[in-house]
C-alpha cells in the first residue's frame, strides 16, 4: 500500500480531520491541502491525498465541497486505473447518500464499490460494503435480503479472521433477527458477537451496545426479569456514562419502561428524566423521541390525557426529525387514542403515512432485487468464460498428447483415439448434466423468492391497511357527527378495495391463473355484472366475436382484465356515471380495448395521475402497449389501449407502437 509522505499537506489533512479542532479551522487546513494535493506529480500519492481530503470535506460537513473533490478523485482514478481509489469514492458517495436517507443511491454506490474491492481479493472492505447494504435493506424493512448480505460479509471476515468486523456484523445480525421476530436466534447472534468482541479485544462501548440490544430482545419477548438484567448491566457499569452515552442514556429509557410494565399505576420512572436530560445534552434526537413517548405511555396509562399528549407531540416531532418512520407511526397511533377531538385527523395521517412508506419500501426492494439479479448474472457469465478457457486449454492439451500418442505409438493409434473419445463424451455428458441441475436449482429459487416477495406484499401491505382503518374505525367508535359517518363510510370503502387486492394476490398466486384466464370474455362480463350490481352502474360489452380471446397469452388476459377492473373502478368512485361502455376489437395486429362513460369528467391537462392510471400505465408498459385518455368537464371520460398480439409472442419482446396519428387526445403513455 502507498504510504502518504510527512509533509506540510500531510499536517494539513490531518489537521482538517481532526474532529477537536474547531469547523473553520478544519475546513482552512483541507482547502489549503486541496490546493496544493493538486500540484503533486506522483499520481498515487496525489489521488492517496485526494481521498483523505474527500472524506475530511464529508466529516465536516462541507457537502458540495465533498462531492467536487469526490469526482474529480474518480476521474484521476480511472484514467489511472487505480481500482482502489475508485472503489473509495464509491463508498464515500454511499455514506453520503445514507446520511441524505437516500437509499437506494447509497445502495447502489456501495455495491459498485463491493464489486471494485471483490475484483481486488480485498475481502475485508468488500465484506464491509455487504454490512452497510444489508444495513439499509434493513432500514427498508427488506429483511431477508439484508440478512443474506451480512451472512455474506461474515463468511468474508472469517476468511481472513477479521474479529473486530465479525463482532459488528453479528450484531447486525442479531437485530435484524429482531426485526423479523425471531428474538432466540437473536440472541444467539449478539452471544457470538461477544465471543468476537473478546478475541478482538474490542472497546467497551460496542460491548454495552450489545448487552442494551439483548436486553431488548428480551423486552420484545416479555421476558421483562432478563431484559432488566441486561439494562441494569449497562447501568452499572464502570463508567458506563463515559464509555458511551447514548447507550446508557437508552438503557435508562428501557429500564423505565419495564418498570411501567411491571408497576403500571406506581410512581412515574426516574429513569425517563435521567435520560432525558443525557439525550438532550448529546442531541440524540432519536433517543429523545423513545423517552417521550415511553413518558407519553405512561401517562396515557395513568389517566393524564393532557400530560400524554403533550409528550406524544413532542416524541412525534423528534421522531420527524431524526426520520425515524417507525416511531413516528407508533406516535401517531397513541395520539389517535389520547386525543380524541383530532383522532380522525391522526388517524388519517397515519394511514397516509404508512402506505407512503410500504410503497417506497417496496420501490426500493425492487431496485435492490434488481441490483441483486444483475449480479448474480454477472457472476454466471464470468464462471461460464472460465468454463470454456478451461475447457478450450484442456483441448489443446488433449490434441498435443494425442499427436505426440501418434508419433511414438503409431499402432496402439486407434484405440487410444476411442478411448479418448469416449472419455470426453462422458466428461460433456456430465457437465451437461451439472448445468441441467444448476438451472434447475436458480429456477426453484427464483420462484421462492417470488413466494417470498408475495407474502410480504400480503404482510406488509394488507396487514398494515388493515390496522390502519381498524385503528380508524376504534377512534370512531360510537360517534355520529357527519365527519366521523363519512369517516366511517370511507374506511368500509377501504376495506372493500382491500378485499379485492387480496383477491387479486390470490389470482397471482395461482400458477394456472397467470399462465391462462379460462374463458376470458365470461371473466369480462362476469367482471361487468358484479360491478353493475353492486353499483346500479349500467353497461354495455361489444367485441370482435370471429376472434379466439381465450388464445391469447396469459400475460395478455391477466393485464387486460387488471386494466378494465381499474377503469371500473375508478368510474365507480370519481365519476359520478350511470352508464359504461367496454369495447374489445382488433386493429393492425393489436387488440384495442376501449372503456367510456358518460360521469362529469375531468381536465385532462390539469389532472394529476392518481395510483390508479400509474397501476395502468405499469401494465401496459409490460406489454409493450400504449394507452390514451381522453376526457372532459361534463362530457365523460374515455380510455383506449392498445396492445400487440401477432404471433402470440411474449409481450416483453415487442417494442411499444408509435402513438395512433387518429387519437386527437392527451397522450399520457406511449
Amino acid at each position: 500500500s502507498i504510504e502518504e509522505p510527512k509533509d506540510s499537506i500531510s499536517l494539513w489533512i490531518e489537521k482538517g480531520r481532526n474532529i477537536d479542532v474547531q469547523e473553520q479551522v478544519r475546513k482552512v487546513n483541507l482547502d489549503k491541502a486541496y490546493t496544493a494535493a493538486l500540484l503533486e506529480s506522483s499520481d498515487s500519492i496525489r489521488l492517496l491525498r485526494l481521498s483523505h481530503i474527500s472524506y475530511g470535506y464529508f466529516k465536516l460537513p462541507d457537502y458540495s465541497r465533498f462531492l467536487e473533490t469526490n469526482e474529480l478523485l474518480r476521474k484521476q482514478a480511472t484514467l489511472t486505473g487505480d481500482s482502489t481509489r475508485i472503489a473509495e469514492t464509491f463508498w464515500d458517495l454511499g455514506k453520503y447518500y445514507e446520511r441524505m436517507a437516500v437509499m437506494d443511491s447509497s445502495f447502489l454506490n456501495y455495491d459498485k464499490a463491493h464489486k471494485l474491492f471483490l475484483a481486488m481479493d480485498s475481502k475485508k472492505n468488500a465484506g464491509r460494503m455487504l454490512r452497510s447494504m444489508g444495513f439499509i435493506q434493513n432500514n427498508v424493512r427488506n429483511y431477508v435480503q439484508g440478512e443474506r448480505n451480512i451472512i455474506r460479509a461474515i463468511e468474508l471476515f472469517k476468511e481472513i479472521n477479521d474479529y473486530k468486523n465479525l463482532y459488528k456484523s453479528y450484531n447486525s445480525l442479531g437485530i435484524t433477527a429482531g426485526n423479523l421476530g425471531d428474538y432466540d436466534e437473536a440472541l444467539e447472534y449478539y452471544e457470538e458477537a461477544l465471543k468476537y468482541l473478546k478475541k478482538s479485544n474490542g472497546d467497551e462501548a460496542y460491548r454495552l451496545g450489545i448487552y442494551n440490544n439483548m436486553g431488548i430482545a428480551y423486552l420484545e419477548s416479555d421476558r421483562f426479569k432478563l431484559a432488566q438484567d441486561y439494562f441494569e448491566q449497562v447501568i452499572s457499569y464502570p463508567d458506563a456514562r463515559t464509555i458511551n452515552e447514548y447507550t446508557y442514556a437508552r438503557a435508562l429509557t428501557n429500564l423505565g419502561i419495564i418498570k411501567m410494565h411491571q408497576s403500571p399505576m406506581a410512581e412515574k420512572p426516574g429513569e425517563f428524566d435521567d435520560a432525558l436530560l443525557i439525550q438532550d445534552s448529546i442531541e440524540d434526537i432519536q433517543g429523545l423521541s423513545k423517552t417521550l413517548y415511553a413518558l407519553a405511555d405512561y401517562y396515557r396509562i395513568t389517566g393524564d390525557s393532557i400530560q400524554a399528549k403533550e409528550r406524544a407531540l413532542y416524541a412525534l416531532d423528534f421522531a420527524r426529525r431524526s426520520k425515524n418512520h417507525e416511531r413516528e407511526l407508533a406516535a401517531l397511533h397513541m395520539l389517535t387514542q389520547i386525543d380524541s377531538d383530532s383522532s380522525w385527523y391522526y388517524s388519517d395521517t397515519h394511514i397516509r403515512l404508512h402506505d407512503s412508506l410500504d410503497l417506497a419500501d417496496r420501490q426500493l426492494q425492487n431496485k435492490f432485487a434488481r441490483v441483486r439479479f444483475e449480479t448474480d448474472e454477472a457472476l454466471a457469465k464470468n464462471q461460464s468464460l472460465a468454463r470454456q478457457k478451461t475447457w478450450w486449454l484442456s483441448a489443446a492439451i488433449g490434441f498435443l498428447l494425442l499427436a505426440l500418442a501418434v508419433y511414438i505409438i503409431a499402432d496402439q493409434r486407434v484405440k487410444n483415439q476411442k478411448l479418448r473419445f469416449l472419455q470426453e463424451q462422458q466428461e460433456t455428458n456430465q457437465e451437461i448434466f451439472n448445468l441441467m441441475m444448476k438451472q434447475n436449482q436458480r429456477l426453484e429459487e427464483g420462484k421462492q423468492l417470488e413466494q417470498q416477495r408475495i407474502s410480504e406484499e400480503l404482510h406488509d401491505g394488507i396487514l398494515g391497511q388493515m390496522n390502519g382503518i381498524r385503528m380508524v374505525l376504534l377512534g370512531l367508535n360510537g360517534k355520529t357527527d357527519a365527519d366521523s359517518v363519512k369517516l366511517r363510510s370511507e374506511a368500509i370503502e377501504k376495506l372493500q378495495s382491500i378485499q379485492e387486492e387480496i383477491r387479486n394476490i390470490s389470482h397471482a398466486l395461482s400458477d394456472s391463473s397467470i399462465q391462462k384466464v379460462h374463458n376470458f370474455i365470461s371473466s369480462v362480463i362476469e367482471l361487468l355484472k358484479t360491478t353493475s350490481e353492486t353499483s346500479g352502474l349500467s353497461y354495455t360489452l361489444d367485441y370482435d366475436k370471429d376472434f379466439d380471446w381465450d388464445n391469447l397469452s396469459g400475460e395478455i388476459k391477466i393485464n387486460l382484465y387488471r386494466i378494465l377492473q381499474e377503469c371500473l373502478q375508478n368510474t365507480v368512485k370519481h365519476a359520478d356515471a350511470s352508464e359504461i361502455n367496454v369495447e374489445f376489437s382488433l386493429v393492425n395486429d393489436e387488440i384495442q380495448a376501449t372503456v367510456k362513460d358518460n360521469g362529469r369528467g375531468f381536465d385532462v391537462d390539469k389532472h394529476k395521475s392518481g395510483i390508479g392510471h400509474k397501476n395502468i400505465d405499469s401494465r401496459v408498459s409490460k406489454l409493450g402497449g400504449s394507452w390514451y385518455v381522453d376526457s372532459r368537464l361534463g362530457k365523460g371520460s374515455l380510455i383506449i389501449v392498445f396492445i400487440p398480439y401477432k404471433g402470440m409472442q411474449s409481450p416483453l419482446s415487442i417494442p411499444p407502437k408509435k402513438p395512433h396519428k387518429t387519437i386527437q387526445n392527451k397522450k399520457l403513455v406511449g
